[in-house]
């Protein structure tokens, strides 16, 4: 039977007449070491303190990390604990399945304030890339889109400083509790819309991105955090850039016939959206007016189970918190929270001005007017006794083709969940 080590101490490796220093693995709650007596108290009851690392349970041949990371969730059994992953980069081909009590904790940056374009974590973790082919059906959509997620419900688990690729994240349930992502950076998260393509007018290889996709999702009973995370920062960063994989589509047909503004000169790029058609459809001769987008969609969702607090027999305080997060979004909602007792605070919002919409948020037709619903929506709450304070959101509505502007762009709405 193979047996698999811990890593417990400072190690000076001598590698090509250089030393390489391999520091011991944090054990600390790096919300308590952030932000000390503001931390909740629930924080410190994670397993911070059993922690093994990734690459003692990587065999040589592999160079992906899933099956090393099946091996250190058995190691770590029903009791859980850490698994560290060192500055690096790891590659996984499916999703990550996270067990309950368990924590993957990247290596601590320099920069730890999510805001700043100098956030980057060094422990860097890639999923696969969708490539797209433009014959027949197309790729098939689980070459890709994979996401950190959990089956049934947990506790006791998180994500920390990681810096993700690819990846998105849905955590949770109505009876989960103590979850917390902190320090995560996140780029190129999409989710193929179920309805694209409709096989009676599209193209088989059509895809576009949903619009109700969340970055990262979390969902409790009580007890879950979403902290210093910066969201959709692309080529916004200064240690880590990352090529955005939206791409074009040309050829892509849509519901509805092109109606050109009054006195437009339709022969042109700038006034039309491509083919003209009299059947009722028209082919997009532009492939990027029908973008597959990644930024299009919800950003981060935190939410606490739905319950009265009019008929429970103690006050609730659901604890569910949004603090210090930095966004990109250029369409839906960038931050939902909903809870009783539930606070979002400090998180930063920026959008892309003029921005132009030539397509239904459905991806199935035209969009002529401002009938559609884009959202543009900074902050979404919902709930009892909460605190929404020194959030800094930018929203900018959508243009259309047609001549219209988007009648949506709220700074902040009072909403349950929609």
């Amino acid at each position: 039977m193979r047996t698999f080590k811990k890593t417990f101490i400072l190690s000076i490796v001598l590698i090509s007449n250089s030393f390489h220093v391999v520091f011991a693995v944090p054990t600390d709650n790096p919300f308590r070491t952030k932000y000390t007596f503001n931390a909740p108290t629930w924080t410190d009851s994670l397993n911070w303190s059993n922690v093994i690392t990734i690459n003692d349970f990587k065999q040589a041949a592999e160079n992906e990390c899933d099956s090393a990371l099946q091996r250190a969730f058995r190691n770590l059994g029903s009791l859980g604990g850490t698994i560290y992953f060192p500055g690096g980069t790891y590659t996984f081909n499916a999703d990550i399945v996270l067990p309950t009590n368990i924590i993957l904790r990247g290596e601590t940056p320099t920069q730890t304030d999510a805001r700043l374009s100098d956030f980057a974590p060094p422990t860097r973790l890639i999923f696969p890339k969708y490539v797209p082919t433009f014959l027949g059906n197309g790729t098939p959509n689980n070459s890709a889109f994979k996401v950190i997620r959990n089956d049934g419900d947990i506790q006791n688990c998180g994500l920390i400083y990681l810096d993700i690729n690819r990846g998105r994240i849905s955590l949770g349930g109505s009876a989960s509790q103590r979850i917390l992502v902190f320090g995560v950076r996140q780029n190129n998260i999409a989710q193929p819309d179920a309805g694209v393509p409709d096989m009676t007018y599209m193209n088989g290889w059509e895809r576009f991105s949903y619009r109700h996709t969340r970055n990262i999702s979390v969902n409790a009973k009580r007890a879950a955090a979403v902290v210093c995370s910066r969201i959709n920062d692309l080529q916004n960063n200064t240690i880590n850039p990352i090529n955005d994989d939206s791409y074009d589509q040309p050829g892509y047909i849509l519901k509805g016939t092109f109606l050109p503004k009054k006195g437009a000169d339709v022969s042109t790029a700038e006034d039309s959206p491509g083919g003209v058609s009299s059947s009722g459809f028209t082919p997009m001769k532009y492939g990027d007016r029908i973008k597959f987008n990644y930024l299009d969609h919800y950003g981060i969702g935190i939410s606490g189970t739905k319950m009265n607090p009019t008929i429970n027999p103690v006050p609730i305080n659901q604890q569910i918190l949004l603090l210090d997060n930095w966004i990109l979004t250029t369409m839906r909602v960038s931050y939902f929270i909903e809870g009783i007792g539930a606070i979002a605070r400090g998180n930063v919002k920026r959008d892309l001005q003029g921005k132009m919409a030539w397509i239904h948020p459905a991806g199935k037709a035209l969009n002529t007017n401002n009938s559609a619903t884009f959202e543009n929506r900074g902050l979404n709450f919902a709930g009892e006794n909460l605190i929404i304070e020194d959030n800094d959101l930018e929203v900018f509505r959508h243009n259309f083709y047609s001549g219209y502007a988007s009648v949506d762009g709220e700074g902040i709405l009072i909403q349950w969940q929609d």
